[in-house]
């Protein structure tokens, strides 16, 4: 257990030194190499702020006979850690995703995507667009070339994405605003910014906290992998600003929340 500490980093410092027990338990379980599947959850806490509680066990084998939701609830969850880190690996290195749009392109038939041997999806562009964001990808520059390139033109980046771009921070306030998009829109299906509460994306960021300029919404349907998500976002097959692509390569945006869920017309 971990009380106070609001970074990863701080939650860790403070298992390692362990201050005032004598035996370092928590170091040691942090170290023991017998231990090997472990479990994390974080919340507020009346006293000190904020607790992070961390099991850990050698072998364990999760019994979900109460409720197949909470197997769902950890898989999205999951989902939604793994969709935090590949974001802030492409933009540190816009050109680690080229390889796999790469890959995409032998399996289009024109419009057509073939996934397996069974299942295809239709496109609106084809391969046309999986080729244009090769390009934007494999034009990402940085170093002094960028700084100059800023100067004469701040939106640079939108034509050539930058390399090294800042890590986003998660923010739970956000967070929980992706989540009641999510539980607003997946039980009837309705796809799009606007809830079926009728809320938009600036509403629902402004229900948790306030937005000092800039602020958007990215949404994916139907991928169940991270990958497979930012490849749809990254793409935006069908949309010719590419919106959703550049909300992920902009620069200005330094801070996210991510939600996955069910979802009734598109599964996820």
């Amino acid at each position: 257990m971990a009380y106070g500490a609001i970074t990863g980093k701080d939650v860790m410092m403070k298992l390692l030194i362990s201050d005032g027990d004598s035996t370092k338990a928590s170091r040691e379980s942090i170290f023991n190499p017998a231990l090997t599947v472990v479990g994390i959850y974080s919340g507020t806490h009346k006293t000190h702020g904020h607790q992070s509680c961390v099991l850990y066990v050698d072998e364990y084998t999760p019994d979900y006979s109460d409720s197949t939701v909470k197997l769902e609830e950890a898989k999205y969850r999951t989902l939604d850690t793994e969709i935090f880190a590949e974001q802030n690996k492409v933009r540190a290195d816009p050109t680690s995703y080229v390889d796999t749009l790469k890959a995409m392109l032998p399996r289009f038939k024109e419009k057509v995507y073939k996934i397996d041997g069974r299942l295809a999806i239709t496109t609106s562009e084809g391969k046309v667009a999986v080729e244009e964001a090769i390009k934007y990808l494999e034009s990402a520059t940085g170093g002094k070339k960028l700084r100059r390139l800023d100067k004469i033109d701040p939106d640079a980046w939108k034509a050539a994405p930058i390399m090294g771009t800042k890590a986003l921070t998660l923010v739970d306030q956000l967070t929980t605003a992706c989540k009641d998009h999510v539980a607003d829109t997946g039980p009837s299906g309705v796809i799009g910014h606007i809830g079926a509460d009728k809320s938009t994306f600036e509403d629902r960021i402004a229900r948790y906290g306030k937005v000092k300029t800039t602020s958007s919404e990215n949404l994916a349907y139907g991928a169940i992998t991270a990958t497979d998500i930012i490849v749809k976002l990254i793409v935006a097959d069908g949309d010719s600003d590419r919106a959703t692509r550049l909300n992920i390569f902009n620069p200005e945006l330094t801070e996210v929340g991510i939600f996955s869920g069910t979802h009734e017309k598109n599964g996820h």
